[in-house]
């Protein structure tokens, strides 16, 4: 059923199909990220938009794939799999055991300029998240973003701002 609907199109109302059919049919989850973390590279991309989605309505079933999201990062086959998944632990509460490793990763990706924006923006969200229970993460997340803050295009200055307001309210 999936597979079907990954290869009927690429539109923002087919991604949106896909996760409704998730979300009736738990089941369908481990066919979509089967080709989340595929080598075909075009159903890889096309499911890595649902999967976006789908962690902003019920991120919580994404957590027994925190494995296979992490490995994912060690040799992508697109972009799309890192923006995807860094933007789904956006809307997670990552389990203790894998902070340190999605920290560790969301936290090259920010001080990386060679990453697209997106990447590097969930990646703020996402270091920003895990600090809050970690408040000598939080004093290093901030030196590093007041750094990148002066020197980056907008869209990452914008998200610095907000996420350095975010940090002063919590020190």
């Amino acid at each position: 059923m999936i597979e079907k609907a990954l290869l009927i199109g690429r539109t923002s109302k087919d991604a949106n199909e896909i996760v409704q059919i998730v979300l009736k049919d738990p089941d369908a989850l481990e066919e979509l990220m089967t080709y989340f973390l595929s080598n075909d590279s075009r159903m890889c991309q096309t499911a890595s938009w649902s999967v976006g989605i789908l962690a902003s309505k019920a991120s919580h079933l994404l957590i027994p794939y925190m494995p296979s999201l992490i490995e994912a990062h060690e040799n992508p086959i697109h972009d799309s799999v890192l923006r995807n998944s860094i933007r789904a632990w956006q809307f997670m509460d990552i389990p203790e055991e894998y902070e340190g490793e999605v920290f560790d990763l969301c936290f090259n990706y920010i001080v990386d300029p060679g990453f697209p924006i997106a990447i590097r923006v969930f990646s703020m969200t996402v270091c920003f998240n895990i600090c809050k229970s970690y408040p000598e993460l939080l004093k290093e997340l901030k030196v590093k973003l007041e750094l990148i803050n002066q020197s980056e295009s907008p869209g990452i200055r914008s998200r610095c701002k907000k996420i350095l307001k975010a940090i002063d309210k919590i020190l």
